[in-house]
């Protein structure tokens, strides 16, 4: 879902960024095992603090945040995210004629 999505916003409008907390070694493995089209980061103790801040209170994964354009927190989830809750979630903050339809390919 993710890839879908950054395959469908330019990344100057819409940008997908995984955080990995893990060992690169085993990052690197999962990347060559399943490729993505979005950056992944290597977070330590610090990036679990910043996602505690953030909204994820019980460390559980998978946790999504979305941005606005200044850089503000508009929405966090832990658990898996659905296409509709991220397409919700997009529509608040980008011009409808913005928002394709990421679901039509597949999601």
């Amino acid at each position: 879902m993710l890839i879908r999505l950054q395959e469908a916003f330019d990344p100057s409008r819409v940008q997908v960024v995984g955080i990995a907390i893990d060992r690169l070694e085993a990052v690197e493995q999962f990347i060559e095992d399943h490729p993505v089209n979005y950056p992944i980061l290597i977070g330590d103790l610090d990036a679990v603090e910043l996602s505690r801040r953030l909204g994820n209170r019980l460390q559980g994964l998978p946790f999504t945040v979305i941005f606005d354009h200044h850089g503000r927190r508009a929405f966090s989830q832990v658990g898996e995210i659905t296409q509709a809750t991220l397409d919700t979630q997009l529509q608040a903050l980008l011009p409808k004629t913005q928002v394709p339809d990421t679901a039509a390919n597949g999601g």
